[in-house]
C-alpha cells in the first residue's frame, strides 16, 4: 500500500544526517522539548514547501545551475556564519558559572524555532535535489498519482516529524545528564560540522565556475 511504502521511504529518510539533525539536538538540549518540536515543525513547512514546487512543475527551475549556485552562495554564507558562531560559543568556556552550572540562554519565542526550521533547512540546496529525486523515483518506479500520491506522502512525512520528534525527546531527556562542559564540546562539534557544510556549498560554487 502506498502509506507503507511512504513509511519505507521516510524510514531511509530519517537516516540522512544534515546540519537541521544537529541543530535539532542542540535546541532540545539547551531550549527543551517544546522548542525543539517548533524547529521540527518549521523544518516541515520548508518541506511541504518545496514538494509543492516540484508537485506544481518547479523541479525545472530547481534543477538550473544558476538557481542551485546562487543558492548554494547564501546558504553557505548562512551556515558558515552558524559554524563560526557556535565554535566561539564552544571554545569560550567563561559562561560556566562558580558552581559548574550554565547560565540560562536567552529566552526566546517559540515562533522564532519555526523560523529558524524554515531557514536551515530551506537555505540548504541538498534537500531541494533530495526532494527532487524522492518524488522522481516515485513517479517513475510506483507511478503514484492522485490518492496514492497523497497516501504516500503522507506515510513518508509523518515517518520523518515522528522521527525528528523522537529524536528531540530523548536529546532533551538526557540533557540533565550532560555537564557544562560537554554541552561547549556539542556547541564546538556543531559549529565545525557547519563550517564543513559551508565550504562543502561554496565548493559546489567554485566547481560551476571552474568548468564554465
Amino acid at each position: 500500500m502506498p502509506i507503507f511504502e511512504g513509511f519505507q521511504y521516510g524510514l531511509i529518510l530519517t537516516l540522512i544526517v544534515g546540519p537541521s539533525f544537529f541543530y535539532l539536538i542542540r535546541v532540545s538540549i539547551r531550549q527543551g522539548f517544546r522548542k525543539a518540536a517548533a524547529f521540527t515543525f518549521g523544518i516541515l513547512i520548508s518541506d511541504l514547501v518545496f514538494i509543492a514546487g516540484i508537485f506544481f512543475g518547479m523541479s525545472r527551475l530547481f534543477q538550473q545551475a544558476a538557481f542551485q549556485v546562487s543558492f548554494s552562495f547564501i546558504a553557505g554564507s548562512i551556515v558558515l556564519g552558524m559554524g563560526v558562531r557556535y565554535v566561539l560559543k564552544g571554545r569560550d568556556k567563561s559562561p560556566i558559572l562558580e558552581n559548574g552550572n550554565l547560565p540560562e540562554e536567552k529566552n526566546k519565542s517559540i515562533f522564532s524555532y519555526l523560523l529558524k526550521g524554515i531557514v536551515i533547512n530551506g537555505f540548504n540546496p541538498f534537500t531541494v535535489m533530495l526532494w527532487i529525486t524522492v518524488l522522481g523515483t516515485v513517479a517513475v518506479d510506483k507511478e503514484y498519482e492522485g490518492q496514492n500520491f497523497l497516501l504516500f506522502m503522507t506515510g513518508l512525512i509523518c515517518t520523518v516529524v515522528s522521527a525528528d520528534l523522537t529524536k528531540a525527546y530523548m536529546a532533551h531527556r538526557i540533557s540533565k545528564l550532560l555537564k557544562p562542559r560537554v554541552l561547549h564540546i556539542i556547541d564546538l562539534v556543531l559549529g565545525i560540522i557547519f563550517i564543513l557544510l559551508s565550504f562543502r556549498l561554496f565548493y559546489f560554487v567554485y566547481e560551476h565556475y571552474s568548468e564554465v
